[in-house]
C-alpha cells in the first residue's frame, strides 16, 4: 500500500488469466491497514490515539488522509472544549513540529489599548520549519468565526524584547469537513516577520495564538474623531444651558 494510506479495512478482488496448468481465477481478500504503533510517526507531538480521534474518522482537514500520517496536517483538542482543531500548514519544506493547545487562563490578559478579548477556543501554539507558509485553522464545532480577531502573544519585529497580545491579518471562512461546516481562520506567516514569536530569520516559525472575541472597550478615536465628538460634546452642553437660562 502506498505511504499515507488511511488506517481502514479494504476489500481488493485480484484476477488471474490462466496458464502453466493453472485455470484462470477470480478472488478476493480483505486487507486491515492499523495505525502505525509508533507515538507519533509524523514528529508533529500529537500522538496517534489522539489524531486519529478527531473528526471525519481522523482526517480532521477531509483532504482523504489520515492526519496522523501527515507532517503538515495535525488535529488536536481544544485546551479549554472538547472540540478538535486541525492545523494544516502549505509550504516548501513546512513541517509541523511542537503542537500544543494552552488554555488562555495560563496567559496574560489580553487587553488591549482599543479593547478586551477573550479567547473562543484556546490557543494553538507550533513550530514549523520553513521560511513562509499558509496557514489553516479548523475549529470542529464552530460553524462560524465571524466578528472574532486572531490574536497572537509573543514578541513582534516592532517590539522584539517584549511579550504581548497583538491582532495578525486573517481571512476567515468555513469549510464542509465530513458533512459538517466548521470555521476556519487563514494566516500568511513569513519566518522573522509578524507572527513569528522568535522574530529572527532562521527557518522556523513558531506562532502561538487563537481567535479571539472583543468584550470591552472602544475603538480609539483618531485625532478627527476626538476633534469631532469635543465638538459634539460643546454644541449639547451650549444647549443645555439655553434650556435653563
Amino acid at each position: 500500500m502506498p505511504g499515507g494510506t488511511a488506517a481502514k479495512i479494504y476489500t481488493i478482488e485480484a484476477s488471474y488469466s490462466g496458464g502453466m496448468n493453472f485455470l484462470a481465477s477470480t478472488g478476493t481478500a480483505v486487507l486491515t491497514v492499523m495505525p502505525s504503533t509508533s507515538p507519533e510517526p509524523d514528529d508533529d507531538g500529537v500522538d496517534d490515539a489522539t489524531e486519529n480521534g478527531a473528526p471525519n474518522d481522523g482526517d480532521g482537514d477531509g483532504d482523504g488522509v489520515a492526519d496522523m500520517m501527515q507532517t503538515t496536517v495535525t488535529s488536536l483538542p481544544s485546551a479549554t472544549t472538547s472540540e478538535f482543531i486541525t492545523l494544516e500548514t502549505t509550504g516548501v519544506g513546512c513541517e509541523n513540529l511542537g503542537v500544543v493547545a494552552t488554555d488562555p487562563a495560563a496567559m496574560p490578559a489580553d487587553t488591549a489599548v482599543e479593547a478586551s478579548f477573550v479567547q473562543v477556543q484556546g490557543l494553538l501554539s507550533f513550530r514549523l520549519e520553513c521560511a513562509a507558509a499558509t496557514v489553516r485553522l479548523i475549529y470542529h464545532g464552530e460553524e462560524s468565526c465571524a466578528g472574532v480577531a486572531y490574536r497572537k502573544y509573543g514578541r513582534t519585529p516592532l517590539a522584539p524584547a517584549t511579550s504581548q497580545w497583538c491582532t495578525l491579518p486573517a481571512v476567515f471562512g468555513t469549510a464542509n469537513i465530513g458533512g459538517a461546516t466548521v470555521a476556519t481562520v487563514t494566516l500568511e506567516l513569513a519566518d522573522g516577520e509578524l507572527g513569528d514569536d522568535d522574530v529572527t530569520v532562521n527557518g522556523t516559525i513558531v506562532d502561538p495564538g487563537g481567535p479571539a472575541m472583543v468584550v470591552g472597550g472602544i475603538p480609539t478615536l483618531s485625532q478627527w474623531g476626538l476633534m469631532l465628538l469635543g465638538l459634539l460634546l460643546a454644541l449639547a452642553g451650549a444647549r443645555s444651558l439655553r434650556q435653563h437660562g
